[in-house]
């Protein structure tokens, strides 16, 4: 009797994913070398420095880079079909205070509203906000909180670069998904 109900559990398991549709997201589409998504991605073209609708300040540029890495490591498409807006807002918040009423540890709140543009009909396709932290520890010397702030800072935009490829990922398979 066992061995017919592992039987039954192995057919289920292996027939399961296979009649319900399931599509994995990093699939490769037949006959290419890059999966549908991956070639979204990498026509994506983040507005920047150049652009006066763009991030232009030095934590835009972070971002701005950390995205260009993460959606396309070769570089900005030549041809877009897209363009990819932030808008970027930080806050430094103090989280901790020594006897003294001074503030020890920082907490630098980084958020992005972002929209994903159609370049041809210039039609805004999807659209949404992320947030991320870091925490520094604020030291004597002003360099040195200084250095840790950025780094807060930096580690907080590479959190919401991944947060925003992962939510483009999702948008191009169920919005884009290949035949």
């Amino acid at each position: 009797m066992s061995w017919s109900k592992a039987l039954l559990l192995l057919a289920v398991l292996a027939l399961g994913p296979a009649g319900c549709g399931f599509t994995p997201v990093y699939s490769r589409v037949p006959g290419s070398t890059a999966n549908a998504q991956a070639r979204e991605l990498a026509s994506v073209r983040i507005l920047g420095v150049d652009n006066p609708v763009g991030i232009d300040d030095r934590e835009g540029v972070v971002l701005r880079q950390h995205l260009i890495h993460a959606l396309n490591p070769a570089g900005e498409p030549g041809n877009p079909l897209y363009y990819l807006q932030i808008d970027l807002k930080s806050e430094i918040q103090g989280q901790a205070q020594s006897s003294d009423g001074n503030a020890t540890i920082g907490r630098m709140y980084v958020r992005a509203g972002y929209r994903l543009i159609e370049i041809q009909n210039n039609k805004v396709l999807f659209s949404s906000n992320t947030q991320a932290y870091g925490s520094f520890r604020l030291s004597g010397p002003r360099y040195g909180s200084v250095a840790a702030e950025r780094a807060a800072n930096e580690t907080a935009t590479e959190l919401i670069a991944e947060d925003i490829r992962a939510s483009l990922v999702a948008w191009f398979a169920n919005h884009r998904a290949a035949p």
